[in-house]
């Protein structure tokens, strides 16, 4: 008995395969299917013969597919809780979270973008944070020597070998060269 592939896929919107009617059949070890629009197309492969198809559910594999037909299945997730705020000398600090659950692939570093009038300027990162420096899934940057009274927006998107994130969140804030007053005097009193 010569054994065959019956190849089974989900719509492309991230729902289970549906097992009820496959979509082609194989006689080897491979097949390719056609153009896929943008989506997580999952696929399941079950054996057959004359004897009958074996059940597993087992054998599959996900892709997700952009809208320009990339496959991104292997990209991190964009970071969670991004907030920036101003320091003293015209610095600012960025903050954001990267929970270890957080998508199929970690990223091996995170690049912080900056910009004015409302949009990070994204052709080269003002700096870059590698994934082992977090603690406790939190992550920190200052960037330093801005201009005071200048509104900048601020993206930070995780990278690793398969590219970055297609996160779209930002942040804007003013940078404040003066910061607050120094303190001049400092008084302590004992109380019984």
């Amino acid at each position: 008995m010569a054994v065959a592939y019956h190849v089974y896929a989900n719509s492309g919107a991230g729902d289970p395969i549906q097992y009820t009617a496959p979509i082609a059949a194989s006689s080897g070890t491979s097949w390719s299917s056609g153009t896929l629009g943008p989506g997580t197309w999952s696929f399941g492969v079950r054996a057959y013969d004359t004897g009958g198809e074996e059940e597993n559910l087992d054998c599959a594999v996900s892709v997700v597919i952009d809208e320009f037909g990339n496959d991104v299945s292997n990209r991190p997730a964009p970071p969670l809780g991004l907030r920036a705020f101003a320091r003293p000398g015209g610095s600012i600090r960025v903050e954001w979270l990267y929970p270890p659950t957080r998508g199929p692939k970690a990223p091996s570093a995170f690049n912080i973008y900056l910009g004015t009038g409302g949009v990070p300027n994204d052709s080269a990162p003002a700096a870059s944070v590698p994934f082992a420096a977090g603690v406790r899934n939190a992550f920190v940057v200052d960037l330093p020597s801005l201009t005071g009274g200048v509104t900048y927006t601020i993206a930070v998107r995780a990278v690793n070998e398969s590219g970055h994130d297609q996160g779209t969140a930002t942040v804007s804030v003013t940078a404040d060269v003066a910061g607050p007053a120094s303190v001049d005097s400092l008084m302590a009193f004992a109380i019984a």
